[in-house]
């Protein structure tokens, strides 16, 4: 009788979830978003398989590629916030720091965000070591916001935020990760973001604009934006997520 050993089971993969985003145009990517489309389900016909605005309106006719229901369905909390106090703040640092990298709404955004999450750790994960990635749409770009820059002086902020981005790492998203997604250049004002699987919140920044106001009874244009927190109730409460959003509205109108 030939003995032969049993096969060796199989190795555990220990290697970190790696979350790749799709190379896709803004506005593709918005639409997709409002529509509930599964973009890794979609072949781009655009250069180099970019994801076009068509390919999701045929991906939305035919019916294909739409997302699969979860076991829970995510919380999308959105809230308009009136940036008129830190769009002032920002423009007479800018006029005072000749030379020095100009700062725009996002960085105040991603400053009181940061902040805002050190009081709220349990939206991100693990709480005693949070990752914070910065995405934008279009992009496969992650950009990881160490919990350093909470000390830094905004312009300092912004120059490690044109750093990264100049030379980023290697691009590979460990999840779970709290994601910071920066719409803010892409003219879209109004976002419904879609949390990647994997993921436990993000917060989608839409394009700051400038629109009517009511101040004590009377309407004047200030500079606004649209921020929204999506979120998994698996993983995060809501009370928590209602609080956060509304501590970073607070941070961001009393500038």
């Amino acid at each position: 009788m030939i003995m032969t050993e049993p096969p060796l089971p199989p190795e555990e993969d220990t290697q970190p979830v790696k979350i790749t985003r799709p190379f896709i145009s803004p506005v593709a990517a918005s639409l997709a978003y409002q529509n509930q489309i599964d973009l890794s389900q979609i072949t781009g016909s655009g250069a180099d398989g970019r994801i076009t605005r068509q390919d999701v309106l045929d991906a939305i006719q035919n019916g294909t590629a739409r997302l699969a229901a979860r076991r829970n369905a995510t919380a999308c909390i959105t809230l308009d916030i009136d940036l008129n106090q830190m769009d002032r703040a920002l423009k007479a640092r800018n006029e005072q720091q000749f030379g020095v990298i100009s700062l725009s709404p996002i960085h105040g955004i991603l400053a009181a965000a940061l902040d805002a999450l050190e009081h709220y750790p349990q939206l991100t994960i693990p709480v005693d070591d949070p990752h914070v990635h910065l995405v934008r749409p279009g992009t496969t770009a992650a950009l990881p916001l160490p919990k350093p820059m909470l000390e830094e002086p905004l312009p300092e902020l912004a120059a490690r935020i044109q750093e990264i981005e100049e030379h980023p790492p290697k691009n590979t998203l460990t999840a779970p990760a709290f994601l910071i997604e920066d719409h803010s250049q892409t003219g879209i004002t109004t976002i419904l973001p879609a949390l990647p699987a994997g993921q436990h919140a993000l917060l989608a920044v839409a394009t700051p604009k400038r629109r009517p106001v009511a101040v004590t009874n009377t309407l004047v244009i200030h500079l606004t934006v649209t921020l929204s927190l999506v979120y998994d109730p698996e993983h995060a409460a809501p009370t928590d997520a209602a609080e956060f959003l509304a501590l970073l509205k607070r941070l961001l109108q009393d500038w």
